[in-house]
C-alpha cells in the first residue's frame, strides 16, 4: 500500500543524501531526502504531475541506499494512485503508449505459433516486441537454435505489457497478462523462454502462471550453436537495469561472451549497480532531457565498446558509443557493422515487427 510505503519511506529514510548524489532524478527534483519525503506525501497538481513520471522505475536507488529503501516502488505506487484518481497518466504519455500497446496486441505483430516439428508444445520463445524490432533476424535464428535443442519450442511474438504497468494502468496490464497467459495455455506449454531483461522481470513480478526462464541461461547450459560466431574482441559490459538482481542471467551473458572468445570488463555501475540507460519507467514523455543526461552518465565510464543484452539498452547507447547486442554476437556474421548502426526508427521498428511475423507465418504457417 502507498501510505505503508510512504510511512517506511519516512521511518527508515537516515538522511545521507546519497540518493541525491547517485539518481539523476531525485538530485534534480529534490532538494533534500526530507523534502523529498514531505513532496511525495503531499501528491501532485496539474503543475508538478511531471515529477513521478520522471522516474525511471529502475531500483537502483534500492541497490545503494544503506537502508535498501526503494523509492521507484513508492513512484510505481503514486502513479497508479493518480490512475485511480483520475489525474493520471500523463496524456502523451497515455495517448503514444496505448497506440503502439494496441498496435504490438493486433495482427501486425502478435502471433503464437507451436512447434510445427512436434507432437507437443511445452515452451514458448517469448523475444519480445523490442528485440523483434531490432532485429528480426537474431529472433529467427535463436529461434531455430530453441528449437534444435528443446524439441517441442513454439514462438509467441507480443508485449508483456510492461510500458501499461509502468504508467499506472494496472488493470489494463492485467488484461494483457491474461491474454498471454491464455495463448500459453492453448499451446499447452507452460514456460516462457524470455530474451528480454524487461519481459522477464515484468512476468517474475506480476505473478504471471507460467515458469519462466531467459535464453541466455539456456545458451549457457546447452552451450552456443555450432555456427556461432567467434571473436577475440574487448567490450565493456552493460547490465540492462530490470536484470539488476537476476544473477543467473548476468552470469549467463558473460559465459556467452566469454565462450564466443572475446573479453569483457566490468564497470563500476554493473551487475546490482547498473545505471538506466535512460529509457526505463517512459520517462522520456515527462522530461527529455534528464533522459538524454542519463544516457551519457550511463555509458561515461565505458572504455571499449559495449555489449548489453537489452535490445532497448542497445538502441539508447548507440547514440553515444558503438554498441551491440549480446545476440549480434553470436547470429549476426556483421556484428561489427551493427555496433556502429544508428538506433531504428519507430517506424523502422514497425516494419520489422510486422516483417518478422510474416516470415515465421511463411516458414511454419499460422
Amino acid at each position: 500500500m502507498l501510505e505503508d510505503d510512504l510511512k517506511f519511506l519516512r521511518d527508515y529514510c537516515v538522511n545521507c543524501g546519497l540518493c541525491l548524489k547517485e539518481c539523476e532524478f531525485v538530485g534534480k527534483t529534490f532538494e533534500s531526502p526530507s523534502l523529498m519525503r514531505d513532496q511525495l506525501e503531499a501528491g501532485y497538481s496539474k503543475e508538478s504531475i511531471k515529477v513521478p513520471y520522471s522516474c525511471t522505475l529502475c531500483g537502483f536507488c534500492e541497490a545503494f541506499c544503506p537502508s535498501e529503501l526503494n523509492l521507484g516502488k513508492v513512484i510505481l505506487e503514486i502513479r497508479e494512485k493518480l490512475t485511480n484518481d483520475g489525474q493520471g497518466p500523463m496524456p502523451v504519455a497515455k495517448k503514444f503508449v496505448e497506440i503502439e500497446q494496441n498496435r504490438v496486441s493486433s495482427d501486425e505483430f502478435a502471433i503464437a505459433i507451436p512447434d510445427p516439428d512436434a507432437q507437443k508444445t511445452t515452451q514458448v520463445f517469448f523475444p519480445g516486441c523490442n528485440l523483434s524490432g531490432y532485429s528480426p533476424q537474431i529472433v529467427l535464428k535463436a529461434y531455430d537454435y530453441l528449437r534444435k535443442i528443446l524439441p517441442g519450442t513454439g514462438i509467441m511474438l507480443g508485449c508483456c505489457g510492461n510500458p501499461v504497468l509502468e504508467l499506472g494502468e494496472t488493470e489494463k496490464f492485467q488484461g494483457i497478462l491474461r491474454n498471454l497467459e491464455a495463448g500459453l495455455e492453448k499451446m499447452g506449454a507452460t514456460r516462457m523462454i524470455l530474451a528480454c531483461p524487461y519481459c522477464n522481470y515484468t512476468f517474475k513480478r506480476s505473478g504471471a502462471r507460467f515458469e519462466i526462464i531467459s535464453l541466455y541461461e539456456i545458451m549457457a547450459e546447452y552451450g552456443l550453436p555450432e555456427n556461432a560466431i567467434k571473436g577475440d574482441s574487448t567490450f565493456s559490459i552493460y547490465d540492462a537495469c530490470r536484470a539488476r538482481w537476476e544473477f543467473g542471467m548476468q552470469d549467463s551473458v558473460r559465459k556467452i561472451i566469454t565462450d564466443l572468445g572475446h573479453t569483457f570488463e566490468e564497470m563500476r555501475y554493473s551487475r546490482e549497480l547498473t545505471r538506466c540507460c535512460g529509457m526505463g519507467g517512459g520517462i522520456s514523455y515527462a522530461d527529455m532531457k534528464l533522459q538524454k543526461t542519463m544516457t551519457r552518465n550511463a555509458v561515461a565510464e565505458a572504455e571499449h565498446d559495449l555489449v548489453t543484452y537489452c535490445a532497448t539498452c542497445r538502441e539508447t547507447f548507440s547514440a553515444e558509443k558503438p554498441a551491440v547486442h549480446v545476440l549480434d554476437l553470436v547470429f549476426n556474421p556483421d556484428w561489427k557493422t551493427a555496433l556502429s548502426t544508428p538506433a531504428r526508427k519507430p517506424s523502422e521498428k514497425r516494419q520489422n515487427q510486422t516483417l518478422l511475423r510474416a516470415q515465421l507465418i511463411e516458414k511454419f504457417g499460422k
